[in-house]
């Protein structure tokens, strides 16, 4: 393309060092002392008509110096309202071809930039594996792979790394045999933080011994209120072993023993609290036998 410039032929010099003359100062002086006095003017009802007459005088000054600024204006303003016609003709031109260039050369980089990032995601998608179920391909996406100067190469180090990271932590969230394995992993997903589920892990096996405590205590409490107090229950023995009126005792009478077969359907926990309760008092339990 051959060089195109723009070049101003008209000699700016004399018009920069233009000076308007006027008698500004001379005015300045004069309307300072004329203007003066009404600065501070209190305008009684016998001096409205002079205050209207001193009015239109200096509306009147005013005018013939605003009409003189506006005459000086236009006349300066005139070139360069033609020159800034003319230049704004020729940018317009430039405009034209920029606007079609530029949008061009923008769908291009566009589909550049888009093929670029279909290539790093094809490379996760072939990368990511088993993992596919705790890393996203928005968990590690990256908005700079988009510029031009970031090399496809870094884009999938940084993926590979990601990948490893992953890997490693789920393996730990695994080691743990945790009850809660479900509820870590959830948390993983939003937050891939190892420590954060760490920590998410110890609160949930607090809080479940936490339940456990309150529920042998429910059931402690409702066993207690359910047995007969053991003091009352000696007190009716003592009395039902009075020695007569020579002085001997009677031989005490076996109680009776009754034999009841019955299933019991019960938790780990609570079996070692009904051995507790029937070793506590006494009663005699054992496996049913086989019936013939």
């Amino acid at each position: 393309m051959a060089e195109i410039k723009f070049e101003l032929k008209t000699d700016l010099a004399p018009i920069q060092g233009t000076v308007l003359e006027a008698n500004f100062e001379e005015c300045k002086a004069a309307l300072q002392e004329r203007m003066e006095p009404y600065a501070t003017l209190v305008v009684t009802e016998d001096g409205i008509k002079s205050a209207k007459g001193d009015l239109a005088e200096i509306r009147k000054i005013r005018g013939n110096i605003d009409d003189a600024r506006k005459t000086v204006k236009k006349i300066y303003s005139a070139p360069l309202a033609e020159f800034e016609g003319k230049c704004k003709e020729l940018t317009g031109l430039c405009d034209a071809a920029i606007d079609n260039l530029d949008g061009q050369v923008k769908a291009f980089q566009a589909q550049k930039q888009q093929e670029k990032i279909a290539h790093i995601r094809a490379y996760f998608n072939s990368r990511v594996g088993e993992m596919v179920t705790f890393l996203r391909w928005e968990d590690v996406f990256n908005e700079r792979w988009k510029n031009g100067t970031y090399k496809i190469e870094t884009a999938t180090e940084e993926i590979d790394a990601a990948l490893e990271k992953c890997k490693a932590d789920v393996g730990s969230l695994l080691s743990l045999y945790s009850p809660y394995e479900g509820a870590l992993f959830d948390h993983y997903r939003q937050t891939h933080d190892l420590g954060a589920c760490l920590q998410k892990a110890q609160e949930l096996q607090e809080m479940e011994e936490r339940a456990q405590r309150e529920r042998k205590a429910r059931e402690a409490a409702k066993q207690r209120a359910a047995t007969p107090a053991a003091p009352q229950t000696a007190r009716r023995v003592a009395k039902s072993y009075q020695p007569d009126s020579e002085g001997t005792s009677p031989p005490l009478a076996e109680p009776k023993v009754y034999v009841i077969d019955f299933r019991v359907y019960i938790t780990e926990n609570y079996l070692d609290e009904l051995k507790q309760f029937f070793q506590e008092r006494g009663i005699r339990y054992e496996k049913v036998p086989d019936r013939a």
